[in-house]
């Protein structure tokens, strides 16, 4: 209670600032007109979450009517574009590793209320060298504090990537499925059949594609995708 009451003394002497605009707020994050002006997915594919032009509770892209992805659905906080952009950057190429709290307090909070099905959280891993490279998994920072909230825990050894693959951003939309091909493997067999795969964001889809179809073929019955942002994009 003590340290409680030193940070709510220390937030009325100096205020934090807000991520975005960089005014002076008395909440740690961003302030109340920036939150007020982050850009969501209005409609979203039931099963992809890429955005639709039309409404419907249960529509589904033509995409995924012609093909079903190889997970249940996808959850995503926001829309991939400015300023959202900003933090997802800022995380994973800036070391601003406060910005993981926020991103999973804005994932929580579009989960909505009351308890989810989902029964642990696999954070999408990256290979050994990048991670030494990088020094943190930003899907691994942003799932901590979204499981601490949902009480749930964090698979950190479930799913390995086993092969080094470039940057998705770096490749054309015909080599992103190939560069991801047979990129992740899975250790054991997973002792829950509910899994969220967490990643900061979701593009193409075809990371996600991947890890899940290896969760899948070792016994995994249903996987969600969670995702911080997601891109307006299926290439």
């Amino acid at each position: 209670m003590v340290y409680k009451w030193l940070l709510n003394a220390l937030s009325r002497l100096w205020p934090a600032h807000c991520y975005l605009c960089q005014q002076a707020t008395h909440h740690a994050g961003i302030c109340a007109a920036c939150r007020h002006d982050l850009p969501v997915v209005v409609q979203g594919c039931q099963r992809c979450g890429v955005s639709l032009a039309g409404p419907g509770a249960n529509a589904v892209c033509a995409a995924c009517l012609k093909e079903a992805p190889p997970y249940d659905r996808v959850v995503s906080a926001l829309a991939y574009t400015a300023p959202v952009s900003h933090l997802v950057t800022g995380l994973k190429f800036h070391d601003r590793l406060h910005y993981a709290p926020l991103l999973a307090q804005l994932l929580f909070e579009r989960l909505g209320v009351g308890p989810v099905s989902v029964q642990a959280i696999v954070p999408v891993p990256l290979h050994q060298r990048r991670l030494r490279e990088r020094g943190f998994n930003q899907a691994l920072e942003i799932a901590r504090p979204l499981a601490a909230a949902l009480g749930i825990p964090v698979l950190t050894d479930t799913l390995v990537r086993v092969r080094e693959t470039a940057p998705q951003s770096l490749q054309h939309a015909r080599g992103r499925h190939t560069n991801v091909h047979n990129a992740f493997a899975v250790s054991g067999t997973p002792a829950y059949q509910h899994i969220a795969l967490l990643d900061d964001v979701m593009t193409s889809g075809h990371t996600a594609g991947e890890a899940a179809r290896c969760l899948r073929q070792a016994g995994v019955e249903k996987i969600e995708i969670w995702c911080a942002a997601r891109a307006n994009t299926k290439n």
